[in-house]
């Protein structure tokens, strides 16, 4: 038997209560205070503290649905807690954040897994992922062996460059293994070439190509006249090519083709690519790009930049891959290859 049991008045079908009334002017116990609190035993076992604007906080033994309750000032409730080992809080209706058994939602009330959120989020640190390794991906297609390449504009005089070695591949890709390119006709071996005019002094003069490498005979020996001109193509010095050094670069960065035909730069952030003074109208040229952690920022390249099956080769997050490029109409379309993937 209870030491204490609160009945309804007498003559009064309204829940038993105790009500809390402070002291304050024109109070007293027949007359309460609007902004009192009161205890109050409602039907299925359910206790709870009532304000002015309604629940401010329940506790009931009931085996299944709320089984405590928090409301805020105007009596919504901000925390329930369930029979079914959950607990809500925040505005009430919004599943501002959800305890389900042993998954948190947040914007949802049914969370299915250990962090379920339906929203946007904002973090200011990082965020860490312990989850599996991956997928490795596809080996890719071994690629051409590429063109053996032009023997070169003979510079003032000289022999140019010697050539593209040939485009690898893709070497991420392994590249198209496939074509290993004209070994065409190695030429007649007869026609030395005009050994003639001295050239106009801008064009460096076609050193003579140095034949398709197989059939035939020993293949031009180039017209090895036209000494050429000595600006069209960037800075060519018999069978060496110029290069340069870029250093480090980050945000918007230009390779002066009229400068060298090599250069060389380490990525320390997103790079927005230009390339200016191209070969002139009527002649081809190229360069060598030696770029070191391109795969660890954003490389933007330009819009005259022609890829193979017109997508940008994945480059190395940390080492350094060798990019070649090439033209032959002035710039308007630059032919660009990944000669060498993460070079050893």
């Amino acid at each position: 038997m209870p030491d204490l049991i609160i009945t309804p008045n007498r003559n009064t079908t309204s829940n038993p209560s105790i009500r809390f009334v402070g002291l304050s002017a024109g109070v007293s116990a027949l007359n309460p205070s609007a902004s009192s609190i009161a205890l109050q035993v409602l039907p299925e076992g359910q206790v709870a503290f009532i304000g002015s604007a309604g629940s401010l906080f329940s506790i009931t033994d009931a085996l299944t649905g709320v089984v405590m309750s928090v409301g805020d000032i105007t009596g919504l409730p901000i925390l329930e807690v369930n029979s079914n080992d959950s607990v809500v809080m925040g505005t009430y209706g919004t599943n501002a954040l959800v305890v389900s058994g042993t998954k948190v939602g947040i914007g949802t009330s049914s969370p299915n897994e250990a962090l379920t959120v339906v929203g946007n989020i904002s973090a200011t640190g990082t965020i860490y992922a312990s989850g599996g390794a991956g997928t490795s991906g596809y080996s890719g297609y071994s690629g051409r062996s590429g063109y053996s390449g032009y023997s070169g504009y003979s510079g003032i005089g000289t022999s140019g460059y010697s050539g593209y070695s040939g485009y690898s591949g893709i070497s991420g890709y392994s590249g198209y293994s496939g074509i290993s390119g004209f070994s065409g006709y190695s030429g007649y071996s007869g026609i030395s070439g005009f050994s003639g005019y001295s050239g106009y002094s801008g064009i460096s003069g076609f050193s003579g190509y140095s034949g398709y490498s197989g059939i035939g005979t020993s293949g031009f020996s180039g017209f090895s006249g036209f000494s050429g001109a000595a600006g069209g193509g960037g800075g060519i010095s018999g069978p060496n090519v110029s290069a340069i050094s870029l250093g480090s670069v980050t945000g918007a960065t230009t390779i002066n083709y009229s400068t060298a035909n090599y250069f060389a730069a380490t990525a320390i952030g997103n790079v927005t690519w230009t390339i200016s003074n191209s070969p002139s109208a009527g002649y081809a040229g190229g360069f060598i790009l030696e770029l070191t952690n391109g795969g660890s920022y954003t490389m933007i390249w330009p819009t005259t930049t022609r890829w193979p099956g017109g997508v940008a080769s994945t480059l190395t997050t940390s080492g350094t891959d060798i990019i070649v490029f090439s033209t032959n109409d002035n710039g308007a379309d630059w032919r660009a290859l990944l000669s060498m993937a993460d070079s050893k």
